[in-house]
């Protein structure tokens, strides 16, 4: 007998890549919580692969044109691991394997 998770994945005929979001998606929020919820607030949740919090919330900026705001000078100074605990507290979470979902959805 399958599972619920397994299920989705069969019936929805989802891809490689697909079937990773959906498990690491219950990984950070609990066993066939992405069954109940569905695909579609899976992947509205998810933001990528990436290799730390950190990495993560520099392209944020980087790709929101929020780091050109900064003198280049200061740029330097900007503490990414510091910023990447405080998002990842409430708003964020990320899987073993580096996939990063909103924590609210």
């Amino acid at each position: 007998m399958t599972n619920p998770t397994e299920r989705m994945i069969s019936d929805l005929g989802l891809s490689c890549h697909e079937s990773e979001v959906v498990l690491a998606f219950n990984e950070c929020f609990g066993d066939h919580e992405a069954a109940e919820v569905g695909l579609e607030t899976v992947m509205d949740a998810y933001h990528g692969r990436w290799e730390s919090e950190a990495a993560y919330v520099e392209s944020f900026h980087e790709e929101t044109g929020e780091l050109d705001k900064l003198p280049e000078a200061f740029r330097f100074y900007v503490d990414w691991e510091a910023m990447g605990r405080d998002w990842f507290i409430n708003d964020l979470i990320r899987s073993d394997e580096g996939h990063v979902f909103a924590r609210c959805w």
